[in-house]
């Protein structure tokens, strides 16, 4: 299953200017997210269910039902616009820009006084993905009216920030497929220590023992050179966690909601959930 609870590597590296820790002086916005943002007849509706509390750490969770949102191509007015990771960050040049997020509907949660209802104001969206990256990330931003919380659990009160990964269908192929060949060569890994530590489990030989041993050792060593694989395998979704959005684009359904403790040109990010997104359609154009 794909991970929903790292914000940096999906959701932020589309917006940074460094790979592998070299600089990238000249640093492109990927065409496909500019495609989509020019189709002005497209309008994009989620439902979004929202889980805030830390999912690393066994406590209490508030599900957060019902937001249902629509992506629009106009920009908003900028007394009606909150700042963004990518317009406002460091490297604005690989942001489509803020545009305009509706709320169709607020989303709530019960508590032992029945249905509360929370406001999401100042909604925005954007979409960041440097050129030649594998995967970029829709971004929805809102103003968050008032803290809720409900035991251990709380949404804060001021910026909150929904990121959802971005791929193509060429693209996320591509990363299946080195995801494959990273679970087969992780899996090998672990097969050889199984069976190097069964052998030293068996033999009554001492130089055996040790000769086991060290095979077993090489083949967990083997594997913590490898744990790059792991955060592959976690990152790259498979065809189920994933929905159409247009454009050749697909989007993550799983997502993390986070915020940002200082601007963003620094400070931490603070992660106050995950979110899990639907394609719906506008309530006002059903018959």
């Amino acid at each position: 299953m794909v991970s929903q609870y790292t914000i940096s590597l999906l959701a932020l590296l589309p917006l940074t200017t460094t790979s592998f820790g070299f600089s990238t002086s000249k640093v492109l916005i990927n065409p496909v997210i500019q495609e989509y943002v020019k189709d002005a007849e497209k309008e994009t509706c989620f439902e979004i269910k929202i889980v805030a509390g830390d999912p690393l750490k066994h406590e209490s969770k508030l599900p957060i039902n019902g937001l249902m949102v629509n992506l629009e191509e106009s920009e908003p007015e900028k007394d009606k616009r909150i700042s963004m990771p990518g317009a406002n960050g460091p490297h604005p040049q690989l942001s489509t820009g803020i545009r305009s997020l509706n709320v169709l509907k607020n989303a709530g949660f019960i508590d032992m006084s029945g249905i509360q209802k929370i406001e999401l104001s100042n909604g925005c969206w954007e979409m960041g993905w440097r050129n030649e990256h594998p995967a970029g990330a829709l971004i929805c931003g809102f103003h968050n009216v008032q803290t809720v919380k409900r035991h251990d659990a709380s949404l804060p009160s001021g910026r909150i920030y929904i990121s959802f990964p971005l791929w193509t269908a060429e693209s996320l192929v591509t990363e299946q497929a080195r995801k494959k060949e990273a679970k087969e060569v992780l899996s090998k890994y672990e097969r050889e220590k199984d069976d190097a530590m069964a052998k030293m489990s068996e033999t009554h030989n001492p130089l055996m023992k040790a000769l086991h041993y060290r095979s077993a050792f090489a083949a967990a060593e083997k594997m913590a050179i490898s744990s790059q694989y792991n955060s592959m395998i976690e990152q790259v979704p498979e065809d189920s966690d994933v929905i159409p959005i247009g454009h050749d684009l697909l989007m993550c359904t799983k997502g993390t909601v986070w915020t940002k403790k200082d601007g963003f040109f620094g400070g931490d990010h603070i992660l106050l959930g995950y979110a899990i997104a639907g394609l719906t359609t506008d309530p006002s154009l059903e018959p």
